[in-house]
This record gives structure tokens, C-alpha cells and sequence, in this order.
């Protein structure tokens, strides 16, 4: 009877404090999903990856001018590819090809943000299987800073009452630095007032027109996140993890590489393989038809790297760029990072 007594005592408390039965919240896992797509790559890997993720970010809207003007793409089938499941869809709105006059003048004008608020919302409400709106704005400028973080509370104040949820993907920084050519833009403590989680774009830090390097060195990426939480609580921070990289030749700009075309060009080049131990990435170089090469790619080590950063600061989730650039392995490791206690 003592046993029995004690028992029903030790539940009650644990019931009433949370303990053990209250499961922990699962960690965010990003995807974005390329619209127009270039192949079948990011179907097949949605596919291949649906009961890992947790939200998917379709690219199908686009603000065309000034204005305040949009234009969205109409579905292209990803909802029938993740039926049955429980991933939140958000399409993602962005300035048309990343035009830097088009950012200026939209959010410079209050009338072009309004449009932009109401013609999006209007987007969200025609489709009821859409939860959220994930914002990137991209190549602006210093002077964007007041207008940007202005548009974000549009959204939030239009949003948020109709139950929507607000994702805001902003440039990586170190610190606030007040000369930089777009990241200044990004105001992360204002903006984390306004959305629900943010995005960082810890990736590109070497691109396709600068010199050669890693894409996220583990280093750099730990660095942004830890100014991002000292702005914005950890939870509601998501990092940014690249599934590519770049080849660069001795001149000229690099290519990208998907995870299938850096398999195929080290099956074809048959490279010594290096590790840089500061960076966590893997790079090689090779020459063919004369012309000297440089690559840097991401592979299982290097992903790893950067989801135990995540894990050791607790931020809230990884955002994947892009759907189909990946190793199917990749996937395992996230799967295992975002049920991880």
C-alpha cells in the first residue's frame, strides 16, 4: 500500500512540474524549395526527406518594382509531395532577382509596403494549407535599415492576428557593422522583436565571383550565430547550412556544385582530398586542360560540424539551401540533430 501511495505521489509531482512527460519541442529543420525548378532533384529529394523536415519554403512570390508589385508562381506539386505529413508550408517572398532598386524603392515607399503587406496576405488567405510567410529581401543597402525593419512590422501586425506565423531571413554578421554594403540593413534586435524566428544566411562568405574558400567555414558560422543570439533569443534563431559548393578555375568566376556534381568531378579528377581542421570543410584543387582548380564542398564531416555548433547554442532550428543539391546522407545527420535531447 506504501509503494502504491508513494507511486501516485511521484506521478502527481511529475505531472505537475512537466517532468519527463512533457515532450521536448522538436528543433526546426528549414527547407527551401527553388521555384522554377531547374530538375527533378529537389522532388526527389523532398521525397527522400519529408519526415525529417519540419517546414518547407516554396520561392513563389516575387515583388516586381518599386511599387510594391507581385507576382506569384502557382503550386507545382509540392503539396502532393508532402500529403500525410506535418511540415508547415510558408511560401517565401523576395525582391525579383535580387534587384537592388526594386528593395530601395519598395520599402522606401509606405504606400508600395502596404501593397506588398495586402496583396501578400491576400496570397497567404487564397491557400489555407499555408502557415507563414518567410521574408528575403536581398541587396539592400544602409540606408535600407529603418525601411526594412518598418516592412517587417507591417508584416507582423497584418500577419499575426489571422494565426500566421513570420519567418524574416536576414544577411550573417559578426557584429553591427555600420559600413557594410547590406548586411547593415538587417537590424537583428528590432527585427526579432517583429518575427517569429529568423533566418540566418550563414552561408556564401567565398561566392562564385571572389577568390576561392570555404562556403561556411564552421568557424565564420559560429561567430555570426553567437552576435545573432546576443540580439535575438537562441530559440528563435535558425542557421543557415549550405548542401553546395563552388569550383573555382585559376581565373574567371566559379561554378556551383551540387553534391552529385562534386562526386562526379572527384570520380573524374581522382584528387588528394585535404581537411581544413579550423574551417570543418574539405577542399582539393586539380588541373585539367591546362586551366588550375580550387574546390571547396561541404560533405557529412563538415555538415556535422555545424549542427553540433547548433546544438552546443541552442538555437531553434537549421535553414537548408537548397533542396537537390544534397548527399542523401546529409538528411541522417539532420534527422538525428533535430530529435536530438
Amino acid at each position: 500500500m506504501y509503494k502504491k501511495v508513494a507511486l501516485y505521489v511521484l506521478i502527481a509531482c511529475l505531472i505537475g512540474t512537466g517532468i519527463c512527460f512533457a515532450q521536448r519541442p522538436r528543433k526546426r529543420v528549414f527547407a527551401y524549395y527553388q521555384v522554377p525548378a531547374l530538375d527533378r532533384s529537389a522532388d526527389e529529394s523532398l521525397s527522400r526527406c519529408k519526415n525529417v523536415m519540419t517546414d518547407l519554403a516554396p520561392t513563389i512570390i516575387e515583388i516586381t518594382d518599386g511599387l510594391g508589385e507581385i507576382e506569384v508562381t502557382p503550386e507545382v506539386g509540392f503539396f502532393e509531395l508532402v500529403k500525410g505529413t506535418d511540415i508547415a508550408i510558408s511560401p517565401l517572398i523576395r525582391n525579383l532577382n535580387f534587384d537592388k532598386k526594386i528593395a530601395k524603392w519598395a520599402l522606401l515607399s509606405p504606400s508600395a509596403q502596404r501593397r506588398m503587406v495586402e496583396k501578400t496576405l491576400a496570397v497567404l488567405e487564397s491557400e489555407p494549407r499555408y502557415s507563414g510567410l518567410v521574408v528575403d529581401i536581398e541587396n539592400t543597402s544602409p540606408g535600407d535599415r529603418d525601411h526594412y525593419t518598418e516592412f517587417v512590422r507591417r508584416l507582423h501586425d497584418a500577419l499575426h492576428p489571422k494565426g500566421y506565423k513570420l519567418y524574416v531571413v536576414v544577411g550573417p554578421k559578426e557584429t553591427d557593422i555600420p559600413v557594410s554594403l547590406w548586411v547593415r540593413a538587417f537590424d537583428y534586435k528590432a527585427i526579432g522583436e517583429y518575427c517569429d524566428y529568423m533566418i540566418l544566411m550563414t552561408y556564401n562568405l567565398h561566392w562564385r565571383g571572389g577568390p576561392p574558400g570555404p562556403v561556411a567555414p564552421v568557424d565564420w558560422v559560429e561567430r555570426c550565430t553567437r552576435y545573432a543570439i546576443s540580439c535575438v533569443p537562441a530559440e528563435k534563431v535558425i542557421v543557415g547550412i549550405p548542401f553546395y559548393g563552388y569550383d573555382w578555375p585559376e581565373k574567371g568566376p566559379a561554378t556551383s556544385l551540387t553534391w552529385k556534381k562534386a562526386s562526379a568531378l572527384i570520380e573524374r579528377v581522382k584528387p588528394d582530398i585535404q581537411w581544413h581542421a579550423t574551417y570543418a570543410t574539405p577542399w582539393f584543387t586539380y588541373e585539367e586542360k591546362g586551366t588550375k582548380h580550387e574546390v571547396w564542398f561541404e560533405d557529412t564531416r563538415s555538415v556535422q560540424a555545424k549542427l553540433d555548433m547548433c546544438k552546443r547554442l541552442g538555437v531553434g532550428g537549421v535553414a537548408i539551401w537548397r533542396l537537390g543539391d544534397e548527399n542523401p546522407e546529409f538528411w541522417q545527420l539532420v534527422g538525428k540533430y533535430s530529435k536530438a535531447e
